[in-house]
């Protein structure tokens, strides 16, 4: 018992010395603002662990109480005044009381394992995670890691899409080298907040392998693409009027042209005929190849988008296979688990109940004995007084020895009477016996 105490008392101490620390260090996370949602989560446990400590208390002492009371009674009490069916009902309720307290504590229990199996798989994956950003690549400011080969344009694109093409090619693409979920969590923070520092921050507390410096050169890098973008939007607004423009222009000289023939006559009359001709023909050479090269444009467009799309929607479809499939094991998984332990409930149910019930006979069938042994000691006990045998006392005559007993006499009495009949003797039994002379009563 002193070690058990000894053991309890450190256990104790440790515990203090555990609290103090703790207490040490959330003052000093509070002071960061970082740190809130910690302090938070914090308070939020301390004030739920003293609600169950509270409750698991006030179990205790609806145990203890009952059980104290019974005790006093039992010593104070006579015990033949006592209510035995009182005592039965305050012993049956604390059973009860135990049991429940039972039962609460493994449910508890078992919601702290269901709980350290959540928090053991979120380590996990954050694990897994850190392990996917410490694989990836860096990305610096300078030097973007994804470059894409320049891409061959034709000599009538204009400046502008022309530097933007060179730009996206020479700085890893639309992203900067940067995948397409970055970029995109990259927009959703850019558009939240204003402040190039904050989006910083944020960027880098998310995504722990991008450093903040390569996060304001990414922020800067978009600022140009943006730029070069407006620009190619306006030259190819601009270039798309003139178009315009001078299909207008060359439908209204189709129209006010006079006739093939009169324009030979007037050509050969001139004397200019084999020039205008020639500027006809790379005229309408220079078209064909236009139109030809802005076909090919938009037909290569489409396919790119068809394939990007064709992409997009097998990524979809895959993971949508992938979900469903987890979500099936997983609910799989719930209802195997959640069936096992009703039954294990069950079977536990039944094996507490027929051990109560062997419990109690066995309880009721000892208070009987206890009682009725009580009982019979507080009745007062008659005094049996023990049971003396008495002698009878004859007469003291040393000449008997010499004389014949009473048998021979009747026998030989017998014989002179008539010596052929048979008479009936008397029982040995049933002769008196010679009482113990009082000179031999002092020798025994």
């Amino acid at each position: 018992m002193s070690s058990f105490a000894a053991e309890i008392n450190k256990l104790k101490n440790i515990q203090h010395h555990l609290e103090k620390y703790e207490t040490c260090l959330v003052e000093n996370l509070s002071k960061c603002k970082e740190h809130k949602e910690f302090c938070d989560f914090y308070t939020k446990t301390l004030k739920s662990r003293a609600q169950h400590e509270q409750q698991v208390q006030n179990e205790v002492l609806q145990i203890i109480v009952p059980l104290r009371r019974t005790k006093k009674s039992l010593r104070k009490e006579n015990i033949q005044n006592l209510d035995v069916n009182a005592i039965r009902k305050d012993m049956t309720e604390i059973e009860e009381n135990i049991k429940n307290v039972k039962d609460l504590s493994l449910t508890a229990v078992n919601q702290l394992k269901k709980e350290e199996e959540r928090y053991n798989e979120e380590l996990e994956s954050f694990k897994d995670k850190l392990e996917r950003w410490e694989n990836r690549p860096t990305y610096s400011a300078s030097k973007p890691q994804f470059k894409r080969p320049a891409v061959n344009t034709q000599a009538n694109i204009c400046k502008e899409a022309q530097d933007f093409m060179d730009f996206v090619a020479a700085t890893g693409g639309h992203e900067n080298g940067w995948s397409a979920d970055d970029h995109a969590l990259f927009l959703k923070v850019k558009n939240k907040t204003k402040d190039p520092r904050r989006v910083a921050e944020i960027i880098h507390m998310l995504l722990p392998d991008i450093s903040e410096e390569a996060v304001v050169a990414h922020e800067k890098w978009y600022e140009t693409y943006l730029d070069l973008k407006e620009k190619q939007k306006e030259a190819i607004k601009h270039w798309r009027t003139n178009k315009m423009s001078n299909k207008q222009i060359s439908s209204a000289i189709e129209r006010a042209a006079p006739d093939q023939c009169t324009l030979r006559k007037s050509f050969s009359a001139s004397g200019e005929k084999g020039e205008v001709e020639q500027k006809l023909v790379a005229w309408k050479k220079e078209k064909i190849l236009k139109t030809e090269y802005e076909k090919e444009q938009k037909r290569q467009e489409l396919a790119k988008q068809k394939e990007l799309e064709e992409l997009k929607k097998q990524k979809q479809e895959e993971l949508r296979l992938q979900v469903h499939n987890w979500r099936l094991s997983k609910n799989k998984a719930e209802r195997d688990e959640l069936y096992k332990k009703q039954e294990e409930e069950v079977k536990e149910q039944k094996e507490r109940a027929l051990k109560a019930n062997k419990l109690i006979k066995q309880f009721q069938c000892q208070d009987e004995i206890f009682i009725q042994n009580k009982l019979q000691m507080m009745q007062p006990q008659k005094k049996v007084s023990p049971v003396i045998k008495k002698r009878e006392s004859y007469p003291r005559d040393p000449l008997r020895l010499l004389k014949p007993t009473q048998q021979w006499i009747m026998r030989t009495h017998a014989e002179k009477k008539d010596s052929g009949s048979f008479t009936n003797h008397a029982n040995l039994q049933e002769i008196q016996k010679l009482g113990l002379p009082e000179w031999r009563k002092c020798i025994y």
